[in-house]
């Protein structure tokens, strides 16, 4: 006999979940990349950013700050804290002045807080930077997935104190509320030039009948049978 379940939930499609996002942080990759508020290890403050990367693609794993002023030819220091438990990867820091990348080195694994750190020089003819993550897989010791943590973002210039980088230590989340759509405004893709949902980023509430279930992922139908 064909059982059928009637569903109501939120989710944020190509994005977060538990109606929570991280400000003044973009995740780049959604699908590759999950955000958590983590709250029971942190290097500073109260809350940590929880980071579960699922692709092996390190192109396609970036977690970027928000923009910030820079000044052509000073020095600049550049750093995070980062808690890396997980053979499987390992993540690494860079700063991009204007386009370009800039690129500091990796976590190693262990148990403790590491605090990995970059310096240089601030680029001629460049205005603006972004402090970034990537994340990579160790193909040796990959399963599938790497989780880290990291905390106490830092981006500073000519040795000063002022930190450049907004919500530096992932304190501030804005919880999201809900658009109820129905399934076929989810699956209509007008105006955005190829097959994705049209409310990409969005925080979305629908209804329907749980049709299949294909580990850990679900489909789903309008109507009741």
């Amino acid at each position: 006999m064909k059982r059928l379940f009637t569903l109501l939930f939120a989710v944020m499609v190509g994005g977060f979940v538990f109606g929570q996002t991280l400000t003044d942080w973009l995740n780049e990759n959604p699908g590759n990349v999950a955000f958590s508020q983590e709250t029971s290890t942190v290097q500073d403050g109260s809350t940590a950013l929880g980071i579960v990367c699922t692709t092996d693609a390190q192109a396609d794993t970036e977690v970027v700050s928000a923009t910030f002023t820079v000044t052509p030819g000073a020095s600049f220091t550049a750093s995070a804290y980062i808690m890396d438990n997980d053979i499987a990867g390992k993540a690494r820091i860079a700063v991009s002045f204007d386009g370009t990348n800039e690129f500091g080195g990796y976590s190693t694994d262990g148990t403790e807080w590491e605090l990995v750190e970059m310096t240089g020089t601030v680029p001629d003819g460049v205005s603006t930077g972004t402090f970034f993550f990537r994340f990579y897989d160790i193909s040796a010791d990959w399963d599938g997935d790497f989780e880290c943590i990291l905390d106490n973002v830092v981006y500073s210039e000519d040795g000063g104190t002022t930190n450049l980088i907004t919500n530096a230590s992932f304190e501030n989340w804005e919880t999201l509320v809900a658009t109820e759509y129905t399934i076929a405004e989810i699956q209509d893709t007008t105006g955005t030039g190829g097959t994705g949902s049209a409310v990409v980023t969005e925080y979305v509430e629908t209804t329907g009948i749980v049709t299949g279930v294909y580990d850990g992922e679900f489909t789903m139908q309008n109507g009741t049978g």
